[in-house]
């Protein structure tokens, strides 16, 4: 059985998921997914099968995923004796090309992973729980696989953890002891988007999340670090057409008529 939903799209900018799944396969059942415009990562829950890449060959078990790049041929195959479930994300966004730099086939680490392994349904949280899975694991591969310090990953664990406080570019060099203008280039070069508004995206869409929770515009601003809730409203909307609260209100009515479909 397989089962594929498009998520409510939030429009992130570093990892955006578009799409989530879960498939229960028959022993040895075979799928020759079309070819994508977007990274898509699977996830294996239980049981055993093999991949077909160009790349080529690779066998997986629980606790292992392996990676479909956008242009990509892949085929994968069901153990026939323990076939599989796997639990998948499909995602866009600036850091989804960075994804080429992992192996094809990983490990993921027991703590990695946590919304997409449980995910059961879709609902308004999702594509949000989806991207920091995928953010911090990218975070903890490129750490691993990075024999020199990345500065710029630094920044952004930092920024990802720190959001609700005052933050400024000097204060996050002072705490890696660099050159505040070397570190604007490098995060720069790297991101093609400055610090200042990579703190700016990440505290929006922590806002989204707790507008989504329920918190009122004040708590929600707050909660992200915007101490004047008119100037928030002002880069919200800037952002995403809407004002925050006329944002949730379109949000929730869009749940609800997939909830309506579904019945």
């Amino acid at each position: 059985m397989k089962e594929t939903q498009q998520l409510i799209n939030p429009h992130l900018q570093d990892i955006n998921p578009i799409l989530a799944g879960w498939s229960y396969s028959g022993p040895g059942d075979e799928r020759c997914p079309e070819v994508l415009n977007y990274t898509l990562l699977h996830y294996v829950c239980s049981g055993k099968g093999r991949i077909h890449t160009s790349d080529g060959s690779f066998d997986l078990v629980p606790g292992q995923a392996f990676l479909i790049f956008p242009g990509d041929h892949v085929t994968h195959v069901s153990d026939k004796e323990q076939p599989w479930t796997i639990k998948w994300v499909g995602f866009t966004g600036m850091l989804s090309h960075s994804f080429v730099q992992l192996p094809r086939v990983f490990h993921v680490p027991p703590q990695f992973l946590p919304n997409l392994r449980a995910l059961e349904d879709i609902n308004g949280h999702t594509a949000f729980d989806l991207a920091s899975d995928l953010l911090l694991l990218y975070s903890r591969l490129i750490r691993q696989e990075t024999k020199k310090p990345d500065y710029v990953q630094f920044v952004m664990d930092y920024i990802q953890i720190s959001y609700m406080h005052k933050l400024s570019v000097q204060s996050i060099a002072d705490q890696l002891n660099l050159d505040r203008s070397y570190l604007a280039r490098q995060f720069k070069k790297r991101t093609n988007q400055s610090i200042q508004s990579y703190i700016l995206n990440v505290r929006l869409m922590e806002a989204k999340r707790y507008l989504m929770q329920g918190y009122t515009v004040k708590e929600a601003a707050g909660l992200c670090g915007f101490n004047d809730t008119a100037n928030f409203s002002k880069l919200f909307a800037r952002e995403d057409g809407l004002s925050p609260q006329a944002w949730k209100k379109v949000v929730r009515a869009n749940l609800a008529a997939i909830s309506e479909q579904e019945k």
